[in-house]
């Protein structure tokens, strides 16, 4: 994987959007290694139970698995929450699509310039900023509505149990910040 952005092939709507601010956060976050886009929850069925991952389809290949781990570094990826409203404009044409969006990061706080001594404080004041302020989306619209610490709440809808709990401690941490996401309808071919 050499691009730090790596986008949906074909993008529309909510992933028009959302590959827009993947190539804005890798831009102002010097340090984010990749910033993948919409996961999808994937289950795996053992003995134990259900395990759900987030992951994301990689290049006709197959999909990535985004659970913590030291593999690809510093990432982030969305998460479209589950209905989108949409809302016509009348007699002008087209309209918007709404909805919530999730971008969850994992990082390694030794490798964040100004976040050593696990300063996970810092590196959410850091994304905030990118999200806020320093976003360039020329398509679109992104409001950060709540932002969550707890390594249960950052990956709520997913399976933490089989991840190895030194991924969510000291160095490591995690954030999950909730988004509001508008989508122009295009107009289509």
């Amino acid at each position: 994987m050499k691009d730090r952005a790596i986008l949906k092939p074909n993008a529309v709507l909510f992933d028009e959007v959302i590959g827009n601010v993947q190539f804005s956060l890798v831009k102002s976050l010097q340090w984010l290694n990749y910033a993948f886009g919409s996961a999808y929850k994937l289950v795996e069925r053992t003995e134990k139970g259900k395990f759900i991952t987030p992951s994301v389809y990689y290049k006709d290949k197959d999909y990535l698995r985004l659970e913590p781990n030291d593999k690809y570094g510093n990432t982030c990826f969305f998460y479209i929450h589950d209905s989108q409203d949409y809302e016509g404009n009348g007699d002008f044409g087209f309209g918007d699509l709404k909805g919530e969006v999730s971008i969850i990061f994992w990082f390694d706080t030794r490798t964040i310039p100004g976040a050593e001594g696990y300063n996970v404080e810092f590196v959410k004041q850091r994304i905030l900023r990118a999200l806020t302020h320093e976003l360039e989306i020329p398509y679109g619209g992104l409001g950060v509505k709540r932002i969550f610490n707890d390594a249960k709440n950052v990956y709520d809808g997913f399976s933490i149990d089989k991840t190895d709990n030194q991924f969510y401690v000291y160095p490591y941490a995690c954030l999950r910040f909730v988004c509001d996401m508008i989508a122009p309808e295009a107009c289509y071919p």
